[in-house]
């Protein structure tokens, strides 16, 4: 069992891999978000945020409309304060307080999952009004480990270098299309704290861990594909 936990403890350390997710229940907030925090989610979050005035990030730069960033900084704390001064009857009261703190605790993701909840998958969520430009169709090969190059395939991908692929909470930065319809990236080999004996995957059913893949660039974000992640011994 402390293998065990050693081993995905160190996985989600490095932000491997997302949590594991059903289509229908990555529609909603479902973890605690605060200072400090990344991943998907929080760049979701920040999308939900920017598309009311009093919650904006930033009129400008990282955090603004479209420039959103998976990072859960000072100014995303900020918005988050002043969505529950808006909603403090139902975030705050309940509480038995009416002090904000800027926590995405289970009251504050209540009433997000409650006015989201006609949205897309929080993991493909469209950032602007109607269907994303950008489409996942396929991705090959969908299992893999340490080393294995993952293609792509869809459509509305970037020619220059501003897709990013979302895996799990890993980011992908600066990939580039060479057609619109592809995109490759390959999962680093030279992670040596992620290589386990036989003995530490001992205790462990299946050795191996799925994650979502969706893509992002300036034209939305795309739906998301699911991926194992196999883990190699030595």
């Amino acid at each position: 069992m402390f293998r065990f936990k050693k081993l995905i403890g160190l996985i989600s350390l490095l932000g491997l891999i997302s949590p594991i997710l059903s289509q229908a229940q990555v529609l909603q907030f479902s973890r605690t978000l605060q200072f400090g925090s990344s991943g998907s989610d929080v760049r979701q979050l920040q999308i939900f945020l920017n598309r009311n005035p009093k919650t904006k990030i930033a009129e400008e730069g990282p955090g603004s409309p479209g420039n959103e960033t998976s990072y859960f900084g000072s100014a995303t704390r900020a918005a988050v304060i002043q969505y529950q001064r808006v909603y403090a009857e139902e975030v705050l009261v309940p509480a038995g307080t009416i002090t904000p703190t800027g926590i995405v605790g289970p009251l504050t993701r209540a009433k997000l999952n409650s006015q989201s909840a006609g949205a897309r998958s929080m993991v493909s969520q469209d950032d602007s009004a109607g269907k994303s430009a950008v489409v996942l169709t396929e991705i090959q090969p969908t299992r893999g480990g340490y080393g294995t190059t993952i293609t792509l395939t869809g459509s509305g991908f970037s020619k220059n270098a501003d897709n990013s692929i979302y895996a799990g909470y890993h980011v992908f930065r600066g990939i580039t299309s060479p057609d619109g319809t592809s995109l490759s990236f390959t999962i680093p080999a030279d992670i040596p704290d992620l290589h386990f004996d036989q003995e530490d995957l001992a205790d462990v059913p299946d050795a191996s861990l799925p994650f979502w893949i969706y893509v992002h660039n300036a034209l939305g974000d795309s739906d998301s594909q699911l991926f194992t992640f196999t883990f190699y011994t030595k």
